[in-house]
């Protein structure tokens, strides 16, 4: 069984007990309110699809932890100018792990 849901303003596809790393710092309370099932797949090969979401398949999860990635640099050059800048970002994530997937 597994699920395309919509979190944070991207799509994952999660299954039951697997961890999801979600761009972002959320609490449990803000993510809750933020996932919206697109797709469900069942153990016996039935499959809802919706019209654009599922209101009858809820997603319970536990957050894990919040981490920060990799370092990413930005250059900014322009020729001829001696113009040269250089900015510095680690994005922010927040690792989940879906604890039951199902219908209500």
């Amino acid at each position: 069984m597994y699920a395309i849901v919509e979190m944070a303003g991207k799509q994952f596809k999660i299954k039951e007990g697997k961890p999801v790393v979600v761009p972002g710092w959320w609490e449990k309370e803000d993510l809750k309110n933020d996932i919206k099932v697109l797709f469900y797949k069942d153990d016996n090969g039935q499959v809802y699809m919706g019209d654009p979401y599922l209101p009858s398949i809820k997603v319970d999860f536990d957050v894990l932890k919040q981490f920060r990635g990799k370092k990413i640099r930005v250059l900014k050059y322009r020729a001829k100018s001696n113009y040269r800048k250089r900015k510095n970002i680690k994005p922010r994530y927040t690792l989940i792990k879906i604890t039951s997937l199902g219908a209500e």
